[in-house]
């Protein structure tokens, strides 16, 4: 692994997301994204948190092939459009 503090950071995040999704949801308010909303319609919980989990998966799946391909630092992968503040503590 390349980066193992951001990617900390990262699921960290993720967890909050879910977490706060589920909260909302629960209060009545409804998922921006429209596909992670069709998930949680035809899924529920349990699909929301394998949804959003696949998907941050996925991301550190691509930075570490990116991060192999390039040979780069992880604030040139993470602190760019993303702004990844954990990156910059680094």
């Amino acid at each position: 692994m390349q980066f193992e503090n951001a990617y900390v950071w990262l699921i960290f995040v993720s967890s909050l997301d879910i977490c706060f999704t589920w909260m909302v949801l629960y209060r009545g308010g409804r998922e921006a994204n429209a596909l992670a909303n069709a998930v949680i319609i035809r899924f529920g919980l349990p699909g929301m948190v394998v949804f959003k989990l696949a998907l941050t998966i996925a991301l550190i799946l691509i930075a570490e092939a990116l991060a192999v391909a390039m040979q780069k630092r992880p604030t040139d992968l993470f602190a760019g459009p993303l702004g990844c503040a954990a990156c910059r503590w680094q």
